[in-house]
C-alpha cells in the first residue's frame, strides 16, 4: 500500500460514524474529568486524556509528529491553566475550552489540504460559492441571516429595532461575507426542516457566519475574538448557528437536539461555542447531499 493509499484509508476511517462518535465521547469524558479535578492535577488529566486511543488517533493525524504533539499538549495545558472567560471568548469555562480546542481538530483533519480563502475578494469572486442574498430572494433558504451594515443611519435603525423588538432577531452584527458552499447551505436547510418538525412553533434557525477569509479571521483575532487561524470557516465548510437567541425564545433544547442528532450520525461536527454553535460538514456528506436547489 502506497503512502497516498494509506493516508486516504486513514482519512476515511476518521470520517466514519463509529470513529467520530468514539472521539466525541472521549472528548466529553476529558472535559468532565477536567471539571472535577483539583487545579494542580489539571495538566496530568489533560495529558492522560490526549493519550486515549480515540483522541490520539485524531491528534496524530492532525499534528504529524511527536514535536507537534508535545507543542499542542503544552499549549492546551497552558491555555487551560490560565483561562479567564470574557465576552469575546467562545468558551465559558475550562471544560468548554478543552472541547472547543479538541473538537476543532476534527474539522482540521477532515478538510486537511483544502485551500483557504485568503482574502475577501477571493470569497466574493469564487464561482463555487452561492450569494445568500440572491438565494434568499429566490426562496431557496429555510434559515435566516443578516449582513453587516457600515453606515451610521442603517446602524441606528438596526439598534432601534433591537430595542423595540428584542425577541425579533439575535444581537449579532451580521455576515461580512454572505456566501456559502451549496453543500453547506443544503445541510443548513435540512437542519431547519428538522427543527420545524421537532418544534413547529420555533422560528427559523439563524446563521451568524459561514465563509470567512483568512484576512477577516486575522482581523477578528486581532480584536480579541477566539478565531483560529486554521478555521474551517476559511475553507468554506463551517457555519455558526445562533443558540442564545433560540434559547431565550424557549427552543434552544430543540435546536441542540437537532444538531446533536446529526453529530451522532457523523454528518457534521458540532461545537458548543456559547452564543452560537459551530458546525462543520463531514467530507462524506459531499457525496450524499442531494435534492436541494443550492446543492445542484
Amino acid at each position: 500500500m502506497t503512502y497516498s493509499e494509506s493516508s486516504e484509508r486513514l482519512e476515511s476511517e476518521l470520517t466514519s460514524p463509529l470513529t467520530v462518535a468514539t472521539f466525541r465521547r472521549a472528548v466529553d469524558m476529558l472535559a468532565t474529568q477536567a471539571a472535577t479535578c483539583p487545579v494542580q492535577d489539571l495538566g496530568g488529566v489533560i495529558r492522560r486524556g490526549l493519550d486515549t486511543p480515540a483522541i490520539s488517533a485524531v491528534l496524530d493525524h492532525h499534528l504529524g509528529d511527536a514535536d507537534g504533539r508535545e507543542q499542542f499538549t503544552a499549549d492546551l495545558i497552558h491555555s487551560a491553566m490560565t483561562f479567564r472567560p470574557n465576552g469575546l471568548s467562545s468558551a465559558r469555562d475550562v471544560p468548554a475550552l478543552l472541547k472547543v480546542r479538541l473538537l476543532s481538530t476534527l474539522d482540521a483533519v477532515w478538510w486537511a489540504g483544502t485551500r483557504p480563502f485568503r482574502t475577501d475578494i477571493e470569497v466574493t469572486t469564487d464561482a463555487g460559492l452561492i450569494d445568500l442574498r440572491q438565494a434568499r430572494s429566490r426562496g431557496e433558504l429555510r434559515f435566516d441571516f443578516r449582513t453587516q451594515v457600515f453606515d451610521l443611519p442603517r446602524r441606528g435603525v438596526r439598534a432601534l429595532d433591537r430595542r423595540l423588538r428584542p425577541r425579533h432577531s439575535p444581537r449579532t452584527i451580521g455576515m461580512r461575507l454572505p456566501y456559502g458552499r451549496p453543500e453547506v447551505i443544503a445541510v443548513l436547510n435540512a437542519i431547519a426542516d428538522d427543527l420545524a418538525h421537532r418544534a413547529p412553533n420555533a422560528p427559523r434557525p439563524w446563521v451568524n457566519s459561514l465563509v470567512r477569509s483568512v484576512a477577516y479571521q486575522d482581523e477578528m483575532r486581532g480584536s480579541g475574538y477566539t478565531a483560529a487561524s486554521g478555521s474551517a470557516h476559511c475553507l468554506g465548510w463551517a457555519a455558526d448557528i445562533e443558540m442564545d437567541w433560540m434559547t431565550r425564545l424557549g427552543f434552544g433544547d430543540a435546536l441542540a437536539a437537532v444538531l446533536l442528532d446529526r453529530a451522532d450520525a457523523a454528518e457534521i461536527n458540532v461545537i458548543d461555542e456559547g452564543q452560537a454553535w459551530h458546525i462543520c460538514l463531514n467530507p462524506r456528506m459531499r457525496r450524499t447531499v442531494k435534492g436541494e436547489p443550492c446543492a445542484e
